[in-house]
């Protein structure tokens, strides 16, 4: 199984990765981020907010390990690329039993 999140921006990126590494079935829900910056000098929060919440998606992905791996790669190309500190995250769990 695999967890990816991302801010809502992301989220085109993200199906077309799932597309591109033909996984074609997974379960996505638009979720609220949440960023505790109470402990961030001024200069580096912008906005100058103890907390910060942004429109964020989910996913979770069930398939196999090659193509987990073809998503991550696209994945990783995106997040080098990117000029923000914004980045597509991704977790992989390993389950003992499914049904």
């Amino acid at each position: 199984m695999m967890m990816i999140t991302a801010v809502k921006a992301f989220e085109d990126n993200i199906k077309l990765f799932l597309k591109e590494a033909e996984i074609h079935s997974y379960t996505y829900q638009e979720v609220n981020g949440f960023k505790d910056c109470s402990g961030l000098s001024v200069k580096d929060n912008w906005f100058a907010n103890d907390k910060s919440e942004c429109e964020s998606v989910l996913f979770h992905v069930f398939t196999e390990e090659s193509k987990v791996e073809g998503f991550l790669q696209h994945a990783g190309s995106f997040n080098e690329e990117q000029p923000t500190k914004n980045a597509i995250h991704a977790v992989v769990v390993n389950l003992d039993k499914i049904i």
